[in-house]
């Protein structure tokens, strides 16, 4: 101390001196005492949850459920795919630098598919690369210990038969899950990197197919790289360490695999479809009338649901920008004026309603006055005096006018929806679209104007505002088939575990126990049977066959009035007519009821009905003749552009190429007597359809005279 400072003073800095080398000594002390704590009271608790930070949860995907057809004809399975993970807080830029050598990419390439990955945590894995082969999966194995924070991992990935494009619009497609996806408690289940239905089967039964991921334990050094539990009790002198890792060992849980479905379809009737739709735009739906169950479902032109499932990106970018709309169901999203074929549901509201009887008659000069206007049969020299069978079998356009203007149009509509028109079918697939049923308060409420009865004409034979889908086109059929008991349309027949033991059935119910009398089936049963039998029925030149007994109802939706007197082959494609024919077999005890609907494919009876009588003859097993008249070929000509695997392995390709439609060529599609929604499809491009060799008839070869 300085010489010059007094006693008091000195005593005074030696105090506070002492004070602070006793607090120093103090803090020290605690020190010392709380590592004495830590290292040696609380040695095994600290030391075991050092080790947990080393600890890593693993996802162990479950696998998706198969889908097969009603005979367990495999139609989607699973294979197994390896990826490439990493942990962001352990990758170092080495090990970065040397994944992106391995993979055959840029870092910044893996850079950014972290960042598009990443989620909320960076020690949680982010999937880098996808369906690694198998030089890819040796090299990252082999490089494992110098490669931190990169692991691997095997996921099961949807792959579809052979011949996947005849199902891709009831099997629909995956499509892996978005970051906003994941935000929503829905999906509180998923991860980045997962697949979730996108449409389809897929999408009606995700939470069915997808199972129940599992999970197990892994264990990191400080640099994220993989070791054995027994390296970490080695090498730290832990005994217990082995006995608690063995507990948590216990707590993985194994994945639970997903239920697989059984759906109702036939693979060979659908096989039958795709091969006699050939190149032709539309859909067919069969369905079997006693029970509703589903058949058949098969929409043109198709597409591949494995390029959705890491196919070629390119490929699946084509998909969603195809000008043909390949994604576009075309039996459950098409809507299009029904034409004749709603003459059935017209005379069944008749029937039952008193309006008319089966002996009713009406005059057919070849035209229908109201007020001042005229309303054309399509025969125009007329049909004479007929009743409702004879106007079936005839198509007569005329008795249907005046049944029409007897019923009025909210009794029409009240019929429309008994049918099941106007209102979606509920098979489950959201995108079922509902069609139209106009009312008089429907007029007020949309069109804001009233409606005028003279509307009610053209409704009365399928045109005008009315609109609707193949599947409620077919339910038609089905009822008539039915003695006027209408089935619940159903898709699913079961659903079994991993083993095949059937876990879930869905039992056949009506949508309406009685909608029509057994009598007035009886009715529309005979008059359905003429439409072929009869040499004077309107489908009798392309669907009769004489081992068979058909019954069925032709339909021509016209599009346009702009081309009227035109030859078919004179009118470019997107005016031309839909092609209807609803039908069953056998008439005297039906198994089957099907629609066949071809876009802008002229008569319904040319086109529609031949393709209808060929899938028949398959079906049933029945020798293959083709009546005079029946025309082979192509369908409608397409651009070149090659889609998806087609039946028995086959590549379904794309013909010729027919000519974009012109300006408003997607106009609201007319009849003889009225106006119609504009119908879907109108500017096609390319044109898909089966290479197999054509048996089909070629909807440009229509013959304008031929009967609705």
């Amino acid at each position: 101390m300085r010489d010059d400072l007094s006693e008091v003073e000195r005593e005074s800095i030696r105090d506070k001196l002492n004070l602070w080398l006793i607090g120093v000594a103090g803090v020290v002390a605690l020190l010392v005492i709380r590592f004495w704590v830590l290292q040696v009271v609380q040695y095994e608790t600290w030391a075991f949850f050092a080790r947990d930070n080393q600890i890593r949860r693993v996802v162990v995907p479950a696998m998706r459920g198969n889908i097969f057809d009603r005979n367990h004809q495999l139609l989607a399975d699973w294979r197994q795919s390896f990826n490439v993970t990493v942990v962001p807080a352990d990758l170092t830029d080495e090990s970065l630098f040397r994944l992106a050598e391995i993979l055959s990419v840029t870092p910044e390439e893996l850079r950014g598919r972290m960042q598009k990955n990443h989620v909320w945590s960076r020690f949680v894995p982010v999937v880098v690369a996808e369906d690694l082969n198998w030089r890819e999966l040796t090299a990252v194995e082999e490089n494992r210990i110098s490669l931190p924070g990169v692991d691997t991992e095997i996921r099961p990935v949807r792959q579809y038969g052979n011949g996947s494009g005849l199902f891709s619009h009831v099997l629909g497609y995956l499509g892996e899950v978005t970051p906003e996806e994941l935000a929503d408690p829905r999906y509180a289940q998923y991860r980045m990197g997962d697949w979730v239905g996108r449409a389809g089967v897929e999408r009606m039964l995700e939470t069915t197919l997808r199972g129940q991921d599992g999970y197990s334990f892994r264990l990191v050094d400080a640099r994220g790289r993989q070791f054995s539990a027994d390296h970490f009790a080695n090498e730290l002198e832990f005994d217990n360490y082995r006995e608690k890792f063995k507990e948590l060992e216990e707590m993985s849980q194994m994945p639970r695999p997903g239920y697989s479905a059984v759906l109702t379809l036939d693979l060979r009737l659908q096989v039958a479809c795709a091969r006699e739709m050939g190149h032709n735009y539309g859909s067919v739906v069969a369905v079997d009338p006693q029970t509703g169950e589903i058949l058949a479902l098969y929409s043109s032109p198709v597409y591949d649901p494995s390029v959705f499932t890491g196919g070629d990106k390119a490929e699946r970018q084509r998909v969603l920008l195809d000008p043909d709309k390949p994604l576009y169901n075309r039996a459950l999203q098409g809507i299009y004026p029904p034409g004749s074929i709603f003459k059935i549901v017209m005379a069944a509201a008749g029937l039952e309603t008193g309006a008319i009887t089966p002996k009713t008659r009406f005059s057919c000069p070849g035209y229908f006055t109201f007020g001042k206007v005229k309303f054309a049969c399509w025969k125009h020299a007329g049909h004479g005096s007929m009743f409702l069978e004879i106007a079936i079998m005839q198509s007569c356009d005329v008795f249907f006018y005046n049944l029409g203007n007897r019923l009025r149009i909210d009794r029409i509509g009240e019929w429309c929806r008994k049918f099941g028109l106007g209102a979606p079918l509920g098979i489950g697939f959201s995108n079922e679209k509902t069609g139209l049923v106009p009312s008089e308060e429907w007029s007020e409420r949309v069109r804001h104007h009233k409606w005028y009865p003279g509307e009610t004409i053209s409704v009365a034979i399928g045109q005008g505002a009315l609109s609707v889908t193949p599947l409620q086109a077919v339910m038609i059929a089905a009822a008539v088939a039915n003695n006027g008991r209408l089935m619940q349309p159903q898709l699913i027949h079961h659903l079994e575990d991993l083993e095949g033991k059937p876990v879930t059935r869905f039992q056949p119910r009506a949508r309406d126990e009685q909608l029509f009398s057994p009598a007035t089936a009886v009715i529309l049963r005979a008059g359905m049977t003429r439409v072929v039998q009869d040499p004077s029925g309107t489908a009798r030149k392309f669907v009769y066959n004489p081992d068979m007994l058909i019954a069925g109802k032709t339909g021509t939706a016209e599009v346009s009035k702009k081309f009227i007197g035109r030859h078919f082959t004179d009118v470019p494609y997107a005016y031309r007519d839909h092609a209807w024919f609803i039908s069953f077999a056998p008439s005297d005890h039906p198994r089957i009821a099907m629609v066949v609907m071809i876009e802008h494919g002229g008569a319904g009876g040319m086109i529609a009905g031949t393709i209808s009588r060929r899938i028949y003859e398959d079906y049933f097993g029945a020798p293959t003749t083709d009546p005079p008249g029946a025309i082979p070929g192509s369908g409608p000509a397409g651009s070149g552009v090659t889609g998806a695997g087609g039946p028995g392995g086959h590549a379904i390709t794309a013909g010729a190429g027919h000519a974009a439609a012109p300006a408003g060529a997607a106009a609201p599609g007319r009849a003889r007597a009225g106006q119609g929604p504009a119908a879907p499809g109108a500017g096609h491009g390319a044109v898909f359809g089966s290479a197999i060799p054509a048996t089909v008839p070629d909807s440009s070869h229509a013959d304008t005279t031929i009967p609705d």
